[in-house]
């Protein structure tokens, strides 16, 4: 796992930051969604909330749900090629009651990109072996 950004409360809304997020604007998982999400365990939707000068835009792009051991929640942004990054249970718990300011996110190394090929490893050399 490579850390991917943090979590952290804003007002009563759960504020996600992603590192990999470089457009203006908050995403966001409200406050009616967080509650059915941590109590419940159902899927919330994840917000990207620009406010501009005079106008503010909200879409959905994405969701966030409970893993299904329970220990963690993840959070998918389909804007950014379906990342899903993970946050502990217990650290998303403290944020939101207000004991901790923020709780880190993480991502599987094989969706950070930094899985590397080797040269020498070639992307057919298992077609090869088995038609021949």
């Amino acid at each position: 796992m490579q850390n991917a950004g943090t979590i952290r409360m804003k007002g009563r809304a759960l504020l996600v930051n992603l590192d990999a997020w470089n457009r203006p604007g908050d995403l966001v998982i409200g406050a009616a969604d967080l509650a059915g999400l941590m109590n419940e365990r159902r899927p919330a939707k994840l917000w990207h909330v620009n406010r501009g000068a005079d106008v503010e835009t909200v879409e959905h792009v994405g969701a966030a749900w409970v893993t299904k051991t329970g220990r963690g929640v993840a959070v998918r942004c389909d804007l950014l090629a379906g990342l899903t990054v993970y946050a502990a249970m217990s650290q998303g718990q403290a944020v939101i009651a207000g004991r901790r300011q923020s709780a880190g996110l993480a991502a599987p190394a094989s969706q950070a990109g930094t899985e590397k090929r080797s040269r020498n490893d070639r992307m057919e050399a298992g077609l090869r072996r088995g038609f021949v």
